[in-house]
């Protein structure tokens, strides 16, 4: 019987695919806006004294800022969930296509007290005999990707600290917290951005995952 689970596989990529050259086409359009920002305001500063120069880029300075340091940490930010949006939807997808091809009476819907990545991933481990991709390094990597995606969704990017190799190019900021009433130090908190290493890792670690799970698939890029 035809493993139809190489669809999922195939969809899979070709969302990260898109994903990716969508990332690029965003930061290569936002760079050419701050050069272009920049340009302008120094062909507009050049008769100026030095107090009206001061002035002038103060005027500018919270919009350059944004362009040029949020709008690049916003844009990853968004890149990340959808790709976790993406290998959540491929895990069931995969699955439902192994019960397909392998007409297992079960699904993982079938499996309780759980949801997400962790139910997708004891269906395979269960019922697909298949338990090599969830020891691998990509595997943890995706669990700690799951710890902030919730994080992003249910706590307003706020966790505590981070458990297993942090990933590459996340920054955390340690918030540090007292009690209103006693003025104790409170356990801290964190908060996090992603740097601009972070989302070519991401991709490769969803990549190295693939290849766990499929070790003959053969249409990686």
């Amino acid at each position: 019987m035809v493993d139809l689970s190489r669809a999922a596989l195939d969809l899979f990529l070709l969302r990260l695919n898109t994903l990716k050259n969508l990332y690029e086409f965003q930061v290569k359009h936002n760079i050419e806006v701050v050069k272009s920002a920049e340009k302008m305001i120094e062909e507009d500063a050049q008769n100026l004294s030095e107090k009206e120069k001061e002035e002038y880029y103060s005027f500018f300075f919270d919009d350059h800022h944004e362009y040029s340091s949020v709008h690049p940490i916003l844009m990853r930010e968004g890149i990340f969930l959808q790709a976790y949006f993406y290998f959540e939807a491929f895990l069931n997808s995969y699955c439902d296509m192994k019960t397909m091809s392998l007409n297992m009476k079960k699904s993982y819907r079938d499996i309780e007290d759980t949801h997400g990545i962790i139910r997708a991933m004891l269906y395979i481990k269960r019922y697909c005999k298949n338990k090599e991709p969830f020891v691998s390094k990509e595997w943890k990597q995706i669990l700690t990707y799951k710890y902030l995606r919730n994080s992003l969704v249910h706590e307003n990017g706020e966790i505590e600290k981070l458990k297993g190799e942090r990933p590459k190019g996340l920054v955390l900021t340690e918030q540090q917290r007292y009690d209103k009433k006693t003025d104790k130090p409170k356990k801290s908190k964190y908060t996090f951005y992603f740097d601009e290493t972070f989302i070519n890792h991401m991709f490769d670690t969803y990549i190295g995952f693939i290849k766990h799970l499929n070790p003959k698939y053969n249409r990686l890029w």
